[in-house]
């Protein structure tokens, strides 16, 4: 399990448009990963809209939003659209980045992302991790989190 204080290996996914998006370029001060189960469901409707209605303050604090789910580039798009969503959404149709990071629930068939977040720091260093989502209102408590500079568990 990747733990806080261990640096991500960069890696590169495909973004709603098909393209290469590598970690390590599109990274700020600091950097957001939150991985979601499904697109179009309601609960992760409700997570990835709690960041973009946040996206503006997020931008202002040099902070890089990225979701990953095992969803393909299309279905990113779609949801995308469907939801006016100005986030990065990445696809790990492959499931690496996802079993890099541990957050496969082997306990569906489908074998999707659980839904859990990740803090990076301007190193690529994990200084927090939600393993305890409230889809609503995660944005606001991850930049909230960030503002205070309160990384402990």
């Amino acid at each position: 399990m990747l733990k806080v204080g261990e640096k991500v290996k960069d890696f590169t996914l495909k973004n709603k448009r098909g393209e290469d998006v590598k970690l390590s370029e599109v990274a700020k001060k600091h950097t957001v990963i939150f991985f979601y189960p499904k697109n179009n469901t309601i609960g992760c409707t409700k997570e990835a809209c709690s960041f973009n209605e946040l996206k503006n303050e997020y931008d202002e604090e040099e902070i890089a939003l990225i979701g990953i789910s095992t969803d393909s580039s299309s279905s990113h798009m779609n949801f995308s659209r469907q939801y006016s969503l100005d986030l990065i959404l990445l696809s790990d149709a492959d499931k690496k980045v996802s079993k890099y990071f541990n957050v496969i629930n082997y306990e569906t068939k489908t074998e999707r992302a659980k839904r859990v977040t990740f803090i990076l720091d301007s190193d690529l260093k994990v200084i927090y991790r939600y393993d305890k989502v409230k889809p609503a209102t995660h944005g606001y408590d991850v930049l909230k989190r960030i503002k205070e500079r309160n990384f402990k568990a």
